[in-house]
Order: C-alpha cells, then structure tokens, then sequence
C-alpha cells in the first residue's frame, strides 16, 4: 500500500467521507449526484531519494478540491483531443484552499515515518473535512458556478472595453484569482460558454466578445493547445449554440 492510499484507507474510515468512492488514480475520493461530481484528491511532493532516508522524509502534501457538471464537457468531447479518460477527469473547477480567502491551508509537510504517521494523520484529515465542508457547497449549482467564474467578470469589465479586456482584468486583480480563472486552461474557455448560454442566455453574446478576447490573447502567444482549437472555433461554436441541453438539465433537475 503507498503512502496516499495509506491516507485514503483511514480516511474511509470516517463517517464524514460515506457516500465517497476510492479512486486509485488518481488517488482520490469522488461522489456523484445527478451529473455532477465532487472530488477531494491529494498531490505530493516526496524529497529525492527518499526512500533511503524513509525514517527522516518528509513529503509535502496538498489537497484538492474539483467540482465537475458533466453538461459542461460532453458536448465538447468531439472536439477535444485529450484521452477518454482525461476527459472524465476533467472538472468544471478545481481549487485549492487560499482561492477564497478563508484562512485555509494549501500543503502540510508530513514526515513519512510510521510513528509520525499516526501523529500528523488527524490534523490532516481535520483541514480535508473542514475545507470540504466549506467549499463544496459553493458549487453546489450550475448558477453558483455561473456566478463565481462569469459573472464576476461581467460585472467587472466595463461594457464599452471590446479589445484588450483580459490584459484590462489581470492587472486589476490579483495572482490567485488569476488561478480561478484558470489562466492555463483551454477546456474551461469552451465550459465557460456553455455556463453562460445554459444559465444566463442573455448575457451569452458579451461572454463570447469576453472570451473570444481571451482566445485572440493565446492565438497570438501560439499556446500549442489552443492552436489546437483556434482554427475550428466556427464549428465550435456552431454545434454550441445549437445544441440542445434540455435532456441533460432534466436529469440534473429530477427529484
């Protein structure tokens, strides 16, 4: 057994994590309800040549939160060109605990001996259940998704600016909320027009002259993967805003 399903075992351990199911790899906890999934997953960090010094090791371990609404991604498996399987791993957003501001702890330093074990184990799981207790409920909904990741940034950029707008938001906003807006990240550009146009249908043409800013911005530094995408966003588009989402949103919905 290595040392993260060694966590995860005495984490099932816990009433707090019934209803979870034990993923190997990653190694995560996940629970799904009604097309929409919570995971609770753990990266670490072992020292080189750790295994020699197994009694003096200390791992660095930071957990992670996602959240994914299979309404986003499925209509936009046929354009993506990642593996099956990364494309079910895929969330709608993935954060870690210092994104809101709550005073949360991002990584432990958790030595890797077997008396330690025992002693770091029950603050470890205390911060998961506390975060998670805290953060799933924000995004609980495709609305309070919409709210946090879109209409944030409706709100903020003026309806006058046409170009330039996320040159215009990431000097006024600051290194972590750059994270949630997931910087790096191709896929959530194309969830994100999805959220809008299921939530907020109105609001949909600005959020695509927003995000269309934001593609141009890649576009012209080459981001291998959004290249991918740049010569394909009209029949992109198109199967978006022609597709039909009322069987999906029944299921989500029914009681």
């Amino acid at each position: 057994m290595t040392f993260t399903e060694k966590i995860f075992t005495r984490l099932k351990e816990n009433p707090y994590f019934e209803g979870y199911k034990f993923c190997k790899s990653p190694t995560s906890f996940y629970k799904k309800t009604k097309g929409r999934k919570e995971t609770i997953g753990i990266s670490f960090y072992y020292p080189p040549f750790f295994q020699e010094y197994i009694e003096s090791a200390v791992a660095q371990i930071y957990p992670y939160y996602d959240v994914r609404f299979d309404i986003l991604h499925r209509w936009f498996y046929k354009f993506d060109f990642r593996s099956p399987l990364a494309k079910r791993l895929n969330s709608s957003i993935s954060y870690i605990p210092d994104m809101f501001g709550l005073g949360l702890r991002n990584d432990f330093k958790y030595p890797l001996n077997e008396a330690s074990f025992e002693e770091y184990f029950p603050k470890l799981q205390d911060e998961i259940i506390t975060c998670s207790s805290m953060l799933f409920p924000r995004f609980q909904t495709l609305e309070q998704l919409y709210e946090f990741e879109v209409q944030t940034i409706l709100d903020l950029v003026p309806p006058s600016l046409i170009t330039g707008i996320w040159d215009w938001i990431y000097q006024r906003v600051d290194a972590v909320s750059r994270r949630i807006w997931h910087e790096q990240s191709c896929t959530w550009i194309f969830q994100s027009l999805a959220l809008c146009l299921i939530v907020a249908p109105d609001n949909y043409p600005r959020w695509k002259e927003i995000i269309l800013d934001q593609i141009e911005r890649r576009h012209k530094k080459k981001e291998p993967n959004m290249e991918h995408y740049y010569y394909r966003l009209d029949e992109i588009f198109d199967c978006l805003e022609h597709y039909d989402f009322s069987k999906e949103l029944a299921k989500m919905n029914k009681q």
